[in-house]
């Protein structure tokens, strides 16, 4: 009968963390984006350089252990060649698993107020697919999870490109290039799919193997199995910690022997990102929504609730 309580007292509380964390945005203001820009610029072999610049502020101080940001970009076949400044991000890499992000570290901790400017640069592949006797690709934006976007650039240099088609039009269009505009994105807002359809001509350099027989996923639900398998992990971990600190007989005696010192529950915020843009992986025990990019996941939320699982564990056994 004890463990039964406990096993539900373990639902319970990871259906309110889900609850909070999908809701999270009425209890705390999001960051603002107020500009976002992201220029492609398509190479002779069929690659993409994309330049990323964001105009960011923050409503509230980053957490103290999340000094950094992270960016969805389309697939995991890319590489970061730049980031700027670096007066202000003193490092950058790439987050290629299980995730396609570009992981930017400042300098120091953004605080309430504090408005910057940043930027990346990079080589996406794995975009250009077959359209007949023509190429085409897609592309849409990382979306966030705490940040509003006031006004959102996709810009597209048609520069040495045989242009054919632009899904949907364009709100600029110029023969060099074109721009989609999106504007009051509200957090977790999407972008449209932007369709670019080039004779094959237009990339001079391009490689039969390097052409996909279709478009690459871009929707962002790719990987939506993946959360629900994690709040099954959830659940499952969640109630392993209360037994191992409920003093339980017949629990304690090695049945259960190692478990859950490590992992996830020990550093929850090691799995705070997400990913989007090319697909979306949740990879945080209580259940964050995906997304493109972000800085809040579910660290301080998660030891809270141990800290009260633990300090209360006899009220919860009794």
């Amino acid at each position: 009968m004890k463990v039964v309580k406990l096993l539900i007292t373990a639902l319970l509380i990871l259906f309110l963390l889900l609850g909070n964390t999908l809701n999270g945005s009425a209890a705390t203001p999001p960051d603002i984006i107020h500009k976002m820009t992201a220029t492609i610029m398509p190479q002779p072999d069929g690659s993409l350089n994309i330049r990323y610049e964001l105009d960011y502020e923050a409503t509230t101080n980053f957490p103290s252990n999340i000094q950094y940001l992270e960016i969805g970009v389309p697939n995991k076949d890319f590489t970061l060649t730049e980031y700027a400044p670096t007066s202000f991000v003193r490092n950058g890499y790439e987050k290629k698993s299980g995730t396609s992000q570009v992981h930017l570290d400042f300098v120091r901790l953004p605080k309430a107020g504090d408005r910057f400017q940043l930027s990346f640069t990079i080589n996406q592949r794995s975009m250009l697919h077959k359209a007949g006797e023509n190429v085409s690709f897609q592309f849409r934006p990382g979306w966030f999870d705490f940040a509003i976007i006031k006004e959102m650039h996709v810009v597209i240099n048609a520069n040495g490109l045989e242009v054919l088609e632009l899904t949907p039009a364009p709100a600029e269009k110029e023969a060099s290039q074109a721009v989609w505009i999106t504007r009051d994105m509200k957090a977790n807002e999407k972008t449209e799919l932007y369709t670019v359809v080039c004779t094959r001509q237009s990339f001079a350099q391009l490689q039969e193997q390097n052409l996909r027989n279709g478009p690459y996923n871009n929707s962002g639900t790719e990987d939506t199995g993946i959360a629900a398998i994690v709040v099954i992990i959830g659940i499952i971990v969640l109630a392993g910690v209360i037994i191992k600190f409920s003093n339980i007989d017949g629990y304690n005696k090695g049945r259960y022997g190692g478990g859950y010192r490590g992992g996830a529950i020990t550093n929850p915020s090691t799995f705070r990102g997400r990913s989007g843009g090319g697909g979306c992986a949740c990879a945080c025990a209580c259940a964050c929504a995906c997304a493109g990019g972000g800085r809040v996941g579910c660290s301080e939320r998660g030891y809270q609730v141990l800290h009260w699982l633990i300090s209360s564990k006899r009220n919860i056994c009794s």
